[in-house]
């Protein structure tokens, strides 16, 4: 049913985000999300998945939500599935997914690709009866654990309304859905003794009142009305595009507009309007000159990391790591993630972002380029995360610690490559997960990580024994991928779709793909 913005892979992740939580998360599938679970039920910040997803990624991942609702499934099921490529979820993409329709959580599971492996598409089951009969949102939510660079799945399908949904009781309103803050009279919802609610720096406080979308984020309030409301408002007034916000339940969600309002029992909402006199100053983009408030840059993106603080506080952490990165020319910040860009290329509005250029030096011509020696495929700025051998103390330049580096590994059994990162040579069993690390070195062990002829617009579909992220211009993709492929016993091969690197035990199947690019390794 969902509907996709022009010229993506449907259903592929929209955002990472590196483990943070406690416990190890570069083991199997299985024990990653076992892992996950256990932590995330430990944890108090994040209440639910979507607390989680919500902070990374567009609000809707590449579906659209500007197109026409579609009828409420009469089978009470939600279908997942592919249509590029007819499959559901992928098995080895563990993890735990929800459903919501609205504000209402309908479902959720801890292990979405395990418990629902229906093939060729999954089925889970929705309460369909919490959508109204005035509409409402489905929203989907996927994170998969499959490797330490966790992959956010978000989809949205605006939905008819339910004529047996779950209609107010409350202040019965006329046809038309309330179009103002003032709603269905306070006092029909709440206690005659109980003192009004004081909005602070926040006014129009409704009771008994949604507004549905046009959300910046979300956090977790508790204690009582009040408390909440003093909380959701501090929060408003202290976030870029808040203009006012929705308190349901324990969630407090923070609002660019308050349009489309709806009766709901246990909601709170207020605006927020900003004084022209007491705005804050604009933000200082440093190196990275100005900073365009509420504009997303979509695409053409290098890499990612948690950023923090205030607005900025975030600018300045995500230049800095631009102004460090190869090949980086702009970058937004979403929330509490940095995306770092190649180009600044497709402006969308976007109420809790921040955009900047940077147009530094060109770093490929700041220094010769670092010899490998005996290992090939040099990369500064990239990590690749787990799989450790052993480690040992280097010195010197960056030429004597490579060279130091390489020895030893060319000396070690099952050494496939390494990482310098300072005086710290970190020697692997295999190169997969690249991350970008502004001080590390990589490379693989031995010439014969030379991977043969590259095909663009070409895949080979199937045969997949592993994937991973991809991180930079399309030169270092290639060669993080084969250094993946030279690591991997049984590779002969690798496609890269989308800044993921599929290995292959073989290259059959070929079709033509656009923005797919495929190579072999001769092993």
């Amino acid at each position: 049913m969902a509907e996709f913005i022009p010229d993506v892979m449907r259903t592929t992740y929209v955002a990472t985000i590196q483990a943070f939580l406690p416990g190890k998360f570069d083991d199997s599938p299985a024990t990653n999300v076992a892992n996950f679970n256990k932590a995330f039920a430990a944890q108090s910040q994040y209440k639910t998945l979507r607390d989680l997803l919500d902070l990374s990624g567009p609000d809707c991942g590449n579906t659209r939500t500007n197109v026409a609702p579609k009828p409420i499934p009469s089978d009470g099921m939600m279908t997942w599935q592919n249509p590029d490529t007819g499959e559901g979820f992928i098995p080895s993409h563990t993890g735990p997914c929800e459903i919501w329709l609205d504000n209402n959580r309908v479902f959720q599971n801890d292990n979405c690709a395990t418990n629902f492996p229906t093939a060729p598409a999954a089925r889970l089951p929705v309460d369909y009866t919490k959508c109204g009969p005035n509409g409402c949102m489905l929203r989907f939510y996927w994170l998969a654990l499959h490797q330490p660079q966790w992959q956010v799945y978000k989809n949205c399908v605006p939905l008819q309304g339910n004529e047996q949904g779950s209609t107010p009781t409350v202040a019965p309103a006329p046809a038309t859905t309330p179009t103002v803050a003032p709603a269905p009279a306070p006092a029909t919802t709440s206690s005659s003794t109980s003192a009004p609610l004081n909005g602070g720096q926040c006014s129009n406080v409704a009771i008994g009142v949604d507004y549905y979308g046009n959300d910046v984020n979300s956090l977790y309030v508790s204690g009582t009305d009040q408390d909440k409301v003093t909380a959701c408002c501090t929060a408003c007034t202290t976030t870029i595009g808040c203009n006012g916000f929705t308190i349901n339940g324990e969630t407090c969600w923070l609002k660019s507009k308050l349009v489309n309002a709806s009766t709901c029992p246990n909601c709170i909402s207020a605006s927020f309007v900003t004084s022209t006199t007491t705005q804050a100053p604009p933000l200082n983009g440093g190196k990275c000159g100005t900073v365009q408030e509420q504009v997303d840059y979509y695409g053409n993106d290098l890499g990612l990391f948690r950023v923090s603080g205030s607005g900025q506080d975030r600018v300045t952490a995500c230049c800095t790591a631009c102004t460090t990165t190869i090949g980086c020319n702009g970058f937004t910040v979403n929330g509490d993630m940095c995306w770092l860009k190649s180009k600044l290329d497709v402006a969308t509005s976007c109420p809790n972002c921040l955009s900047a250029a940077f147009s530094g030096p060109s770093y490929p011509t700041q220094a010769p380029p670092l010899n490998g020696g005996q290992c090939a495929n040099v990369q500064t700025g990239i990590d690749y995360y787990g799989n450790d051998l052993g480690n040992l103390y280097v010195s010197g330049t960056d030429q004597d610690k490579v060279s130091a580096c390489c020895s030893a590994c060319t000396q070690k059994i099952d050494c496939m490559g390494f990482t310098v990162h300072g005086d710290m040579c970190w020697l692997k069993s295999k190169l997969l997960n690249p991350t970008l690390c502004p001080d590390c070195i990589s490379a693989s062990a031995g010439s014969k990580a030379q991977c043969g002829s590259i095909a663009s617009n070409t895949d080979y579909y199937g045969n997949d024994i592993a994937s991973f992220q991809v991180l930079g211009d399309d030169l270092s993709q290639r060669t993080q991928c084969c250094n993946g492929c030279a690591s991997t016993s049984g590779c002969v091969g690798f496609a890269i779709n989308s800044g993921t690197c599929w290995l292959k035990n073989k290259l059959g199947d070929k079709s033509n793909s656009p923005g797919v690019v495929s190579g072999s390794y001769p092993a």
